[in-house]
């Protein structure tokens, strides 16, 4: 065998010119994407993929878990105009709820955006989407959303 062919081999080909890991054609391996793991589950650490609803060892319902963190946002002082601010705060709000993400400390200002945002807020928590929501004790011009309940 001359030098480059064995080379060649050595880099993971066949002679074929098919790539091969571990002897086998890589057509025969599955993509890694597949086996990749997004988190694991808070209550036992089992590991859950992204789609899990629920946890395979535990049966704890994925959604409903925190880790007690808080998130800050600003949508008052970016120059926003009322409606961009709301789709903010939504959108934010639709993002953190499908993480581990507790409370979400929301900047608004003290004016126009904080009354739009506390309507918002309003309707999103009689609808079920937010547990509830309240000024922050430390700057009236900051709301506090609690997306989830401890378990």
């Amino acid at each position: 065998m001359s030098s480059i062919s064995s080379k060649i081999l050595d880099s993971g080909e066949s002679s074929y010119g098919e790539e091969q890991l571990f002897g086998q054609p890589l057509k025969h391996w599955l993509p890694v994407t597949e086996l990749v793991v997004q988190r694991n589950c808070l209550k036992c650490g089992f590991p859950v993929a992204a789609s899990d609803q629920v946890c395979p060892k535990c049966d704890s319902q994925i959604a409903l878990q925190t880790d007690g963190s808080t998130t800050t946002i600003d949508i008052a002082h970016g120059k926003q105009r009322v409606n961009e601010a709301i789709e903010q705060l939504r959108s934010t709000i639709e993002k953190h709820q499908q993480g581990t993400t507790q409370f979400l400390r929301v900047i608004v200002g003290g004016d126009r955006i904080r009354l739009a945002a506390m309507n918002e807020l309003r309707g999103m928590q009689s609808r079920g989407a937010i547990v509830q929501y309240g000024y922050d004790d430390r700057n009236r011009g900051a709301l506090i959303v609690v997306l989830k309940r401890p378990d």
